[in-house]
């Protein structure tokens, strides 16, 4: 049964004196504003800006895939509820300083990103939750769909993906897409799977104008053929 909430959350104080360096792409951005980043990320946190996942996570310990995990906050998050946590950056600046962060027994942190998650098929597993948090927006159109079957053909059947979307302006331009809720309701909806929880959210970094859709949804598909 879907259950959707609206639901608008309090918001934390935000860098106020600093401000990122711009660059030409989304890929500079995330390397040479990594300590930025970083402090800006790490502020918010785990338990407040994913409460809507964590009332549908298994109790017991799981295998998770953080896909995009930046600072390492939220695969630290995970991992202190003792899940296993592959935590996916492909930013080289951002993944040294979750190492240096987060160093937990049950993170395994990996260079790789969507839509290919080359290395990522390479362990040869299958998750109980699939966590994209502040990724989907850096998809362009043609990758937003084949990311889709990937995540899919990486989740186990009854498993669990967790999709945030925002929506707003953005820091840079080239690299950002602010995407509808209805292209992604789209594709839920064409691979079957059923919508657990919708909930639309402030930004928590008080950025204006900024606000974020968050999915929690559950496969029911068997295994896609498309490792």
């Amino acid at each position: 049964m879907t259950s959707k909430t609206f639901t608008t959350t309090s918001t934390d104080r935000g860098l106020e004196n600093k401000q990122p360096i711009p660059t030409e792409t989304v890929e500079e951005w995330y390397e040479v504003n990594a300590d930025f980043i970083t402090e800006e990320f790490e502020q918010l946190k785990f338990k407040k800006l994913h409460a809507t996942l964590l009332n549908h996570m298994p109790q017991n310990p799981c295998s998770i895939l953080d896909i995009g995990s930046g600072s390492g906050r939220d695969a630290a998050g995970l991992a202190e509820l003792g899940h296993k946590v592959i935590a996916v950056e492909p930013s080289n600046a951002l993944r040294a300083r979750a190492q240096l962060l987060h160093q937990h027994s049950r993170i395994s942190w990996v260079d790789d990103k969507l839509p290919e998650l080359k290395a990522v098929r390479k362990l040869g597993q299958h998750y109980d939750v699939i966590f994209v948090s502040a990724v989907w927006m850096h998809l362009p159109y043609h990758e937003r769909q084949p990311s889709f079957e990937r995540i899919l053909g990486l989740l186990k059947r009854k498993g669990l993906l967790y999709i945030t979307l925002r929506h707003g302006p953005y820091e840079v331009v080239e690299g950002f897409w602010d995407i509808p809720d209805e292209e992604l309701v789209k594709l839920i909806r064409e691979y079957g799977l059923a919508e657990i929880e919708q909930s639309t959210e402030d930004d928590l970094l008080n950025r204006p104008d900024v606000t974020w859709t968050r999915f929690v949804l559950r496969n029911f598909n068997d295994h896609l053929s498309l490792n």
